[in-house]
């Protein structure tokens, strides 16, 4: 009975911790699976005492700014341009500036309020009311944040009159109202360009391919070439972008990309090339739209289609850079091609039983065509779907069958009525 109670006991706790766990709004939560940080937000400011001249004679406005540091680092100055303000007049300014901060929960925000008096200086005002002391640390206004969940504010209001100093003591004194909130921060994207690299020289259509990548999700990838307009690649964490590079006059050229993320766009990436339409060129594509799926222990050939652009090429074939463990050979022999040519290439591919190297589903194989002179097509990606030799959809006697079980039953049911 005794290992009853313990293990009703546990069953107990068990359900306490599951239950505290899968709260929707336990701390950290927002976190651990977002980039955050916080919006330091100056809601209202009201300077109290006059920041220029000599008595009796004062100037009614001065220059203010925030200067904002995060966990010791100073992070921003708000406004950029300083804000001249009438003196004692409370004014809603909603300066802001967001942060990116580490996600381990504290923080420590601190502001300062300067006057940027005509020589150009910055003084130091008092917002803080509960130091009376005449240091710097005695004026500014520190924070401690904890970021809690995305969405979590603060709000606070501080005035550096009531520190007690009065006369002879009394400082330059001014009242802010002040709003944190953690937020999710929004990185932009990435974006590279991995074909064609730096100093390559094309002719002919050309696959431009790269990778983009976001904490989100890529919505879009976008190509320039040179001063023109961009243009929507295809793909997004994976693209390419045809270009035809006949539409060019030979020289150099550049290749931009850039990636969005339905917020921010990527820094750009850019790669310089050569075009040379009398250098000879070889471009190939998939010779089919749709490759039927594979079963394992079978074989057969798929149409690559090769086309020559600028001078002759000799000896042309398929190079195979990767091949997924499956055993791939050529189906056509090599062939010399001349300017305009278009030809069909056979490759064969074995699929093996399946097993650890050989896995049902999709694999990408990656071919170009190579002849002659180290002349070099695009790369070609094919993506060869298997199925398990047992898969099949159903056929026309188990659709019959199924069809003539549901007549028997539902002749059943109106004989019952």
């Amino acid at each position: 009975m005794i290992w009853r109670k313990q293990l009703i006991v546990f069953v107990l706790l068990a359900m306490v911790l599951g239950v505290t766990s899968a709260n929707p709004v336990e701390y950290g939560k927002d976190i651990d699976g977002a980039d955050v940080g916080i919006l330091v937000n100056i809601d209202t400011i009201r300077v109290k005492d006059f920041v220029e001249g000599e008595w009796p004679v004062y100037e009614p406005t001065g220059q203010f700014f925030f200067l904002i540091y995060v966990d010791g680092s100073l992070v921003g100055q708000v406004p950029s341009i300083p804000a001249e303000l009438e003196i004692d007049v409370e004014y809603a300014v909603n300066w802001s500036l967001t942060v990116n901060v580490p996600d381990d929960r504290h923080t420590t925000v601190r502001l300062e309020l300067y006057a940027k008096n005509a020589s150009g200086a910055n003084e130091l005002l008092d917002i803080n009311g509960q130091n009376n002391s005449k240091n710097p640390a005695g004026y500014y206004l520190e924070i401690e944040y904890y970021l809690g969940n995305i969405g979590r504010v603060l709000t606070g209001r501080s005035d550096g009159s009531d520190d007690g100093n009065r006369g002879l003591q009394d400082d330059k004194d001014a009242v802010v109202d002040y709003t944190i909130t953690t937020v999710h921060i929004n990185n932009p994207p990435t974006i590279s360009i991995t074909y064609p690299t730096n100093g390559t020289t094309l002719n002919g259509p050309v696959t431009v391919r790269g990778n983009a990548n976001d904490d989100d999700a890529v919505h879009k990838v976008e190509v320039k070439i040179d001063d023109g307009t961009w243009e929507t690649a295809e793909g997004t964490m994976e693209w390419q972008y045809l270009w035809d590079t006949t539409q060019v006059d030979d020289g150099s050229h550049t290749v931009h990309a850039r990636s969005y993320d339905g917020c921010n766009y990527s820094a750009v990436a850019t790669v310089y090339i050569i075009v040379d339409s009398q250098q000879p060129a070889l471009v190939i594509t998939l010779g089919t739209s749709n490759i039927a799926p594979f079963k394992e222990n079978t074989n057969r050939t798929i149409p690559i289609t090769i086309f020559c652009y600028g001078l002759s090429v000799k000896n042309v074939s398929l190079q195979i850079l990767e091949d997924k463990n499956l055993t791939i050979t050529a189906a056509s022999p090599n062939m010399d091609l001349i300017p305009g040519d278009e030809k069909t290439y056979l490759l064969g591919i074995a699929v093996p039983s399946l097993n650890e190297k050989v896995m049902a589903g999709s694999h990408e194989i990656i071919v170009r065509a190579v002849g002659n002179g180290g002349v070099l097509s695009n790369e070609e990606y094919i993506t060869i779907v298997i199925h398990k030799g047992g898969d099949s959809t159903p056929g026309f006697e188990l659709i019959f069958i199924i069809f003539a079980i549901a007549t028997i039953l539902l002749i059943k049911r109106i004989r019952l009525k």
